[in-house]
């Protein structure tokens, strides 16, 4: 019977495995129309059954019931094929669309789960089909087309496509029949290209399989070249992937050195993108749809949705072929698409571009690379495509896609490939196509997110892009150099573009390339002191993609709070209305808002001193002047003009006003320009001990007076509100006031109140404040950050708890920084966390934070908080959604003593936990661990016994939490659970553990006591298996008068249990 129920199960067209899948209801539909025609027409002769089928064929449903079973029956009957095509001729005669509609259904979503042999039927019925002069079938070839770019293995899926080449291949009269514009010759040609490329990588030796492709994409384009024009400059990239192969090397240097036959040059074919409807015929419906899947979702989500197609497509050594594709798909879908062009969708997007690009060297094997950078130029397309994925998580899932690809890739050929499917559409950029910047904006949103998560990657492929500006063709050289140029013009109006290229993340030769190499982006090095406003940038619109580092910053259009000097109002009432104004933005605009690049060019392009000298107050005027010649020069005198001028502003408070503040700010940002541009304060090859020098500079006599001035003072006023107004145009002045603080070690609490009083002048919260500052120390100089973090703990002790400092230190700082920080730790210098802070810190970190940051702060955690402190955190923890805070609570469990509060937290986690069962079995590794658990395991029992908390309670809508509450029932059932999976390990300490008296007597008083009989049937086996160990113990106990045999102790042998089958159990979801 059994055999009988599992024969009826096994499908004849696909492969499913009924013990984990659901059965499929196309393939259901499929058979029951199949069956139903035969049970109809096996009696019947073929004449016989024409006739059948003619008188039923005017029924439009009888004939979707014979389309769709003779096609099951084409595909699953490979012998009697053609007699089910000629049924299914004269049942739908001119209603062919109802077959092919069934046929595209088979493409789309059953394909990769078919068997080999129906896959090989398919190509049967495309013969046929085109022998009958079926109409429409080019539409449906289109699908056959795009279900082969599903990855995988070349030596499992070539037959198939060796089968397509040469269907192809037999067919060329019809294929000259097409209608010109078709897409079956560029979806050929790029799905060939891809194939012949895997296939000289790969080391199989199937001649007849290379020359039939190469045979196909010859004759395709040979015959039908003006078919390519929809490729655009991505034909470029087929045929310099091909251009070696001695069949296509006319083809290549045709458009090298001359042009191609209606199609042009390489310059207009590079002006011309990609189009649109090329990119969803790129990859499978399958893969596709896992991808928008994971762009969709959220952190911390997005992580383990990621491992999980990578386990499915590019696990195994030829896992990384579809890597390319993916990356041009994922560059598409965000300018396709509205709802992929949100910002944490282009994060996203451009997290996935990365780790397709790094990840191949160890999921790509020799034939790999050419399906990942298709998976690419996917996640490309897909922001673009689709209103979906324009959301702002999804913009995040798409960054951290494609770092995910392009991290990954092997080094070498198909690093390289994956870095030019990246940034090609740099190369031929026109900004008269309608939303140009969307389509390079991707790339470079990529580089800005690699620049705060994979410094080196980012680095390699900017030094990428410099190279193949010459390296391509170095006869077009210039254009290339001119596209990159106007394309980054373009980018700067939707997004800031000078605070990436002038970034010192980027190393300083490679910066100075950028600038050889792309001289228009930047201005000279001593640019004129007030060029005219004609000439100023427009400020910058939003960006739709931050690195996920500072992914608050990104929230709404960025706005510029301040002008030059000319836009400095000339009278008081207009001053503060100004300065109300800024402040009302302010509250609306966040630190990014007002970009680094904005506030880099509010810095370097303020004004001139010549300028704004003169609405300086005569009492003044001097000083300000004196000032500007000495740092100029790079007097000694300098530190003595600032302190003059600081004494005669002193000395004439009286007469400052507020717009007297904001010009005197604006004069002491022009004076210290250059050194304020650089954005590297830390000084190179110098210990944190030894700093000192580093303040002798003028400008820090600003802070110096600060500082030393008491609280409540006048002159401490007046400077809190001139640094406040150059906080406020220039975003490097908070954090270098920490560093000041810091580096002098005036550490006092006075000190350290500069900083408060800055915040307080500003209007701004310290907490925000603080972290607008460290978030662009990060940016600037990660070094001065990490230097600055102890003291913010010491002496800012209001914001040492703040969960959001805690998630940017964790996300910031390398593995030097860490061990910087566990030795201030180990000093004592610092203390990180306190009690009452680390419940807030760690229930966020497991909700939003993503692995990398929840594994620095576990770094720190095991290091130096009290175990005691997080058991709380235990029964709110599920096994399947916190594997980081899990696995790091194990590691501790396993170094900790046990207690009473330990177990009864570990025993409150719902039934069939695992979590539980293996801390359990950490702490009975040792000896006297095991004995101090099992006594408070039994203590436990006793008192619920007694208590009669027997049962879980039932939910009542008072009680809204979700608090695990301990009950027998749970504890019965994780000692069942470590019954099953602990027992006959070779260590025997589970078998130890059972057969301890204290925790017999427990379950021996358990099992007595009438309020329990329920779970004495439930938990029969458990019961039967202590029995098996109390009968062992007191035979243990019985004096022996033969030798001691040397066998363990306890024997354990539960042959009858494991015979029954071991339910599966899952894993509990609740927090």
């Amino acid at each position: 019977m059994e055999s009988g129920n599992q024969k009826s199960r096994t499908s004849r067209l696909l492969m499913l495995n009924y013990r984990f899948d659901a059965s499929n209801e196309v393939d259901e539909t499929l058979v029951s129309h199949y069956n139903f025609l035969m049970e109809n027409m096996n009696n019947l002769s073929e004449k016989e059954a024409h006739d059948w089928l003619m008188q039923r064929s005017k029924d439009p449903k009888f004939v979707e019931v014979t389309s769709a079973g003779f096609l099951y029956g084409i595909l699953v009957d490979p012998q009697n094929a053609p007699k089910h095509f000629r049924n299914m001729g004269v049942s739908i005669t001119d209603n062919w669309y109802t077959a092919l509609y069934r046929m595209n259904m088979i493409l789309l979503e059953l394909f990769n789960k078919m068997r080999s042999e129906p896959k090989m039927q398919i190509l049967y019925f495309f013969r046929e089909a085109i022998k009958s002069n079926m109409p429409k079938i080019d539409n449906v070839l289109l699908n056959l087309l795009r279900t082969i770019n599903e990855g995988g293995k070349l030596s499992e899926i070539y037959p198939f496509v060796h089968g397509v080449a040469d269907f192809l291949n037999e067919n060329r009269e019809w294929i000259r029949s097409i209608k010109q514009g078709s897409l079956v010759s560029p979806l050929v040609l790029l799905s060939f290209s891809r194939f012949l490329h895997d296939y000289t990588q790969s080391g199989l030796n199937n001649e007849p399989f290379k020359k039939s492709l190469e045979s196909a994409c010859e004759f395709f384009l040979r015959e039908r070249l003006v078919d390519m024009l929809p490729l655009g400059r991505d034909l470029v990239l087929i045929l310099m992937r091909l251009g070696r192969n001695p069949t296509f090397a006319p083809f290549w240097k045709n458009l090298l050195y001359g042009q191609l036959q209606g199609l042009g040059g390489l310059i207009d074919l590079m002006n011309k993108p990609c189009q649109a409807v090329i990119f969803t015929f790129r990859l499978s419906l399958h893969i596709t749809r896992k991808i928008e899947f994971l762009l969709k979702m959220k952190m911390p989500n997005f992580g383990r949705h990621l491992d999980w197609f990578t386990k499915q497509h590019l696990n195994g050594p030829e896992g990384g072929s579809i890597r390319a594709e993916i990356i041009r798909y994922l560059w598409y879908i965000g300018l396709s698409t509205p709802d992929f062009q949100q910002q944490h969708v282009a994060e996203n997007r451009a997290s996935l571009l990365s780790f397709f690009i790094r990840t191949a060297q160890h999921l790509n094997g020799p034939e790999g690379g050419s399906i990942r950078a298709e998976i690419i130029r996917y996640l490309w397309y897909i922001g673009l495509s689709t209103p979906d994925f324009q959301q702002q998580h999804v913009a995040e899932n798409r960054a951290s896609l494609l770092s995910f690809f392009i991290r990954t890739a092997q080094p070498g050929m198909e690093m390289q490939w994956c870095k030019l499917v990246l940034i090609w559409d740099w190369f031929g950029f026109d900004s008269n196509i309608p939303n140009a910047a969307a389509l390079v904006e991707p790339a470079f949103s990529l580089v800005r997110y690699l620049l705060t998560t994979n410094q080196i990657l980012a680095n390699s492929i900017i030094d990428f892009l410099i190279r193949s500006t010459t390296m391509i063709s170095p006869n077009y050289t210039q254009f290339f150099i001119t596209s990159v140029t106007n394309s980054f013009k373009q980018l700067s109006t939707i997004m800031p573009i000078m605070s990436v290229l002038e970034s010192t993340r980027i190393d300083k030769p490679l910066r100075d390339m950028l600038r050889e190499t792309f001289p228009e982006l930047f201005a000279p090095k001593h640019p004129p002191m007030a060029p005219p406003p004609s000439q100023q940038q427009p400020p910058p619109g939003p960006s739709r993609l931050t690195p996920l580092m500072i992914e608050e910053e990104e929230k709404s259009v960025i706005k510029k709070l301040n002008q030059n000097s000319a836009a400095i109002l000339p009278n008081e009432e207009e001053a503060k209305e100004k300065k109300k104004e800024r402040k009302k933005l302010k509250k609306t605009t966040s630190l990014s808002e007002q970009t680094p690049e904005t506030k880099r060019e509010n810095i370097l392009d303020v004004g001139s001193i010549e300028t704004v000298l003169p609405l300086v107050r005569d009492e003044l005027k001097n000083s300000v002047g004196e000032l500007n010649s000495a740092v100029k020069a790079k007097s000694d005198e300098a530190p003595e003009a600032m302190q003059r001028l600081l004494m005669c502003i002193f000395e004439n408070e009286e007469l400052l006003e507020n717009d007297q503040i904001e010009i005197l700010a604006e004069c002491l940002l022009i004076i210290y320009r250059e050194y304020l541009g650089k954005r590297e304060f830390f000084p190179k090859n110098s210990r944190s001990e030894d700093i000192s020098d580093t303040f002798d500079m003028s400008f820090f006599a600003l802070f110096r007076n600060l500082v030393l001035s008491p609280d409540g003072d006048e002159s401490r006023k007046l400077l809190l509100m001139i640094i406040g107004e150059m906080r406020e145009r220039c975003n490097c002045i908070g954090y270098l006031l920490l560093f000041f603080i810091k580096g002098t070690k005036m550490e006092s609490e006075e000190a350290a109140s500069a900083y408060t009083g800055l915040c307080k002048a500003m209007a701004a919260p310290l907490e925000d404040q603080l972290l607008e500052d460290l978030k662009q120390c990060v940016i600037d100089d990660h070094r001065l950050f990490a230097f600055l973090v102890p003291f913010i703990f010491e002496r800012l002790s209001e914001v040492s708890g703040s969960v959001n400092l805690m998630r940017l230190i964790c996300g910031s700082i390398d593995a030097a920084q860490a061990l910087s920080i566990v030795r201030e730790m180990c000093l004592e210098n610092l203390t990180m966390f306190q009690k009452d802070t680390i419940t807030p810190i760690l229930n966020a970190s497991i909700q939003q934070w993503d692995t990398i940051e929840q594994i620095m702060l576990w770094t720190f955690i095991r290091g130096f908080v009290k175990f005691d402190w997080l058991l709380n955190l235990i029964p709110r923890l599920a096994y399947n959604k916190h594997p980081e805070a899990i696995t790091n609570l194990l590691l501790m469990i396993k170094q900790a003593e046990p207690s009473l509060k330990l177990m009864q937290n570990l025993l409150s986690r719902p039934a069939n936990d695992f979590f539980t069962i293996c801390a359990i079995k950490v702490l009975i590794d040792d000896n006297d661990s095991l004995e101090q658990v099992a006594n408070h395991m039994a203590t436990i029992i006793k008192r619920l016994i007694q208590s009669g908390e027997i049962y879980p309670p039932s939910p009542t809508k008072e009680k809204s939490s979700l608090k695990k509450t301990l009950c027998l029932e749970f504890v019965l059932s994780h000692l069942d659970t470590f019954r099953l999976n602990c027992l006959t390990k070779e260590s025997r300490r589970a078998e130890l553990f059972l057969s301890n008296n204290v925790l017999q007597e427990a379950l021996s008083l358990a099992k007595k006591s009438e309020r329990i009989a329920d779970l004495r049937t439930k938990f029969t086996e458990l019961f039967a298996v202590m029995e098996i160990f109390s009968d062992a113990f007191d035979t243990k106990q019985r004096p022996l008068r033969k030798t001691r045999q040397t066998k363990p102790e306890v024997e354990y042998s539960d042959e009858r249990i494991k015979r029954r089958r071991i339910k599966e159990f899952e894993e509990s979801d609740e927090d």
